[in-house]
């Protein structure tokens, strides 16, 4: 990682897929095949590329999907600058998982938390965009990201 960055903390689930782009497109993605790919919202998966390559944005997977793949593996498929995931604690909540990667990472100078869970600690919530299980990543969440991260 940079000497300074700017990180996303990115959960998949109700942000890169909802019901409104399982709806359209007949499920929900459930792996990294061909076929699965094609079930992601390409439209959020373009805003969130285009927030990180205008703005030296990297992101950190916090997704379920940390599980079963790794940074490299989601990068490539999705092709976002995806560069770690949190570490995964059974008991701790998604706020308390990403705090313990910020801990570990002093040179990360910004951060968003995408995620429509909120299980946040109450420190993060000013730093967390809830995005909604229905639609997903929004245009209104992309504006929302840019001004947190301070950027026009």
């Amino acid at each position: 990682m940079n000497t300074q960055s700017s990180v996303i903390f990115l959960d998949f689930d109700g942000v890169l897929n909802s019901v409104r782009s399982a709806t359209a497109l007949g499920d929900y993605p459930h792996n990294l095949e061909e076929e699965s790919l094609k079930l992601f919202d390409t439209i959020a998966i373009s805003l969130i590329r285009k927030l990180c390559t205008e703005n030296s944005i990297q992101i950190v997977c916090s997704s379920c999907w940390r599980r079963q793949f790794t940074a490299d593996q989601l990068s490539k498929a999705l092709n976002l600058p995806i560069i770690d995931v949190t570490i995964r604690k059974m008991s701790a909540t998604r706020g308390e998982e990403i705090q313990m990667y910020l801990d570990m990472h002093p040179n990360i100078t910004a951060y968003v938390i995408l995620d429509d869970d909120s299980d946040m600690l109450e420190r993060q919530k000013a730093r967390f965009v809830q995005t909604s299980n229905l639609e997903g990543f929004s245009y209104r969440d992309y504006i929302k990201v840019k001004e947190l991260f301070g950027v026009k």
